[in-house]
């Protein structure tokens, strides 16, 4: 009796079970391949961060590296201004010096080549919120001219 009914019904239950055997071997698959893709998904986007984390680090590294140089230029600028302005102020001080001896000897002054301005003066600044009327800068000898009279 079973031989008859599996003659009878076997090719249709075999081809059932390879239908539902095949269908469950291709959503198997497709799980599979759906997790494989969100790992490698999930791998790219750790490779895109990893990649983003080092270029962000060497550009920092680059940014610190110029603001350290920089600020050593600027220290560097800073020392060299201030020995320029101690040279200028000694400059003037030495004319006052020499015009005050040459007073007490009841000689001609000597007539000096005029300094430079200090600060020098740069051409003229782009901010329109301060305008040149509003900063003044002594140039030269009008420095030593401004300079109380020692008496």
């Amino acid at each position: 009796m079973l031989i008859e009914l599996w003659h009878e019904w076997g090719s249709t239950v075999e081809w059932g079970a390879a239908a539902v055997g095949g269908w469950w071997a291709k959503a198997a698959a497709n799980r599979l391949q759906a997790q494989r893709n969100t790992i490698d998904a999930s791998q790219a986007e750790t490779e895109r961060m990893r990649l983003s984390l080092d270029r962000e680090r060497s550009l920092t590294e680059r940014v610190l590296t110029y603001a350290a140089q920089m600020q050593a230029t600027w220290r560097i600028l800073y020392q060299r201004e201030a020995v320029l302005i101690e040279y200028h102020a000694a400059a003037i001080g030495a004319r006052l010096k020499v015009h005050e001896m040459e007073a007490a000897q009841n000689r001609p002054q000597t007539a000096f080549d005029p300094l430079p301005g200090y600060p020098p003066v740069d051409a003229p600044a782009q901010n329109t919120l301060i305008t040149t009327s509003d900063v003044t800068v002594v140039t030269g000898d009008q420095a030593a001219s401004a300079a109380p009279k020692h008496g």
